[in-house]
């Protein structure tokens, strides 16, 4: 298929563009500009950069293995992505496809996406900017649960920034 040869190629060519962390948009400059962004909206989050964010991509029902691509919460035979997303609307890092049973820790495991803020981003002042994750434990450079602080409930990181 035609389509199949283009997305192909262009992931090939331009699939770096997705996974790498030396993007332009990702400079300390406008890393310190997506934190602001975000504090300026009324977070409490003061170095967040961005959100991590999974998506389940229905797909046809295979004809054989069909346990692997299953993604029982869903209920439907999918393909997962996570990604990086910025407060500008572009995708910061992207890891994927993975078959549709792999839950999101171990997904965020295997991307790599744990250690990558630490040796990655940092404000012009050198400082590490954090992640934001839903619905899992906090480290060192990720946002967990916040305790209650009158807002919404969102997660925030417990350790001094």
């Amino acid at each position: 298929m035609i389509t199949n040869t283009v997305l192909d190629w262009f992931y090939r060519v331009h699939g770096f563009r997705l996974t790498s962390w030396n993007q332009p948009f990702l400079s300390p400059l406008n890393l310190q500009e997506y934190t602001n962004a975000i504090t300026r909206q009324g977070s409490p989050l003061t170095n967040c950069f961005g959100f991590v964010d999974g998506t389940v991509r229905p797909i046809c029902r295979p004809g054989e293995k069909q346990r692997i691509v299953y993604n029982g919460h869903k209920r439907v035979h999918a393909l997962k992505f996570q990604s990086v997303a910025l407060p500008n609307g572009l995708i910061g890092n992207l890891y994927g496809p993975v078959e549709g049973r792999r839950h999101d820790a171990g997904m965020l495991k295997d991307s790599g996406l744990l250690t990558s803020p630490e040796r990655e981003a940092y404000s012009p002042r050198g400082d590490v900017v954090s992640l934001w994750r839903p619905c899992l434990p906090p480290s060192s450079s990720f946002y967990g649960p916040l305790p209650n602080w009158g807002g919404p409930s969102i997660y925030c990181k417990h350790a001094s920034v």
